[in-house]
């Protein structure tokens, strides 16, 4: 006998639909297991109090499948905010609970798990012209892979629509987002670049004035404005500049100046004295 909740979770959550909540909202559930699982004696709910469970008799998922449940169907309808989605046991207790802090509409919650990605640089002031230029760039710098989904990428508050990020993120793998792709338009003055679940803010960082055409960077010394080093590993500005006090000597190009071909002239004179005038020593050494 499988023991039901632990082989199934709730996968993505839509509370927030575009336009009309009411018949749109739904709850993906997802069998995790290599078996087929009945949800027999279990229910669905969102806080307690809020809506009449709904069995989940008589439904079945196939070995590492999902259903969909919409309100349609449920008669449940999900808050906008500070709302919970659960699976309850046939007691009616608490099996599984997801809280929902905050929807943004047209988002889903997504169930992300392990590290999250990392921002390592931004680029908010192009030179010239901004549009289609700016970019963000994440990283995953954890030793597993990172899947996106449940992430989303956004700028300071009230600012511009959170951008829901997808696919796979590798070990040390850099993800570029550009401003054309997401939406996110960077502010020159003070802005914010932030990476955000449904229900928590899971990483921020902020910036002043930007510098043109400079990179906020995340180096070992911390946020820096470097010169932009896009899919790449970030460096220092003083990294990125040649120290020239430990330069190593180049080779010295001379131009092809009269004086140059002055000099080329004369040489083979300064070779036969420097024969002739060796010559005459061996000579005089050999008659001591």
């Amino acid at each position: 006998m499988l023991d039901i909740p632990a082989q199934i979770e709730i996968v993505e959550i839509m509370a927030n639909p575009e336009g009309k909540d009411f018949g749109e909202e739904y709850v993906i559930i997802k069998n995790t297991s290599n078996e087929e699982v009945h949800l027999d004696d279990l229910f669905l709910d969102d806080k307690e109090g809020e809506n009449s469970p709904y069995s989940l008799n008589e439904i079945s998922i196939q070995p590492l499948g999902e259903i969909i449940l919409k309100s349609s169907e449920t008669e449940i309808s999900i808050n906008n905010e500070n709302d919970e989605v659960r699976i309850l046991d046939e007691n009616l207790d608490p099996a599984i609970t997801i809280q929902i802090a905050k929807s943004y509409e047209g988002l889903a919650w997504n169930n992300a798990s392990g590290s999250p990605p990392t921002i390592m640089e931004v680029f908010p002031n192009p030179e010239g012209s901004d549009d289609g230029l700016e970019w963000i760039e994440i990283a995953n710098t954890s030793d597993t892979a990172i899947d996106l989904a449940g992430y989303f990428l956004d700028d300071g508050k009230e600012g511009s629509k959170p951008y829901a990020l997808s696919g796979i993120l590798y070990p040390s793998e850099y993800k570029i987002i550009t401003d054309s792709e997401s939406g996110i338009t960077l502010n020159n003055t003070a802005d914010e670049v932030r990476i955000i679940s449904q229900d928590e803010e899971i990483e921020k960082i902020a910036y002043e004035d930007s510098k043109e055409d400079k990179s906020f960077t995340l180096t070992e010394n911390g946020w820096q404005w470097t010169l932009p080093a896009k899919g790449t590993a970030n460096t220092t500005q003083e990294e990125a500049t040649t120290d020239l006090e430990t330069q190593t000597p180049a080779l010295i190009e001379i131009e092809n100046t009269e004086e140059e071909k002055k000099l080329t002239d004369i040489l083979p004179y300064f070779a036969s004295a420097l024969i002739i005038g060796t010559l005459t020593a061996y000579e005089k050494i050999m008659r001591k």
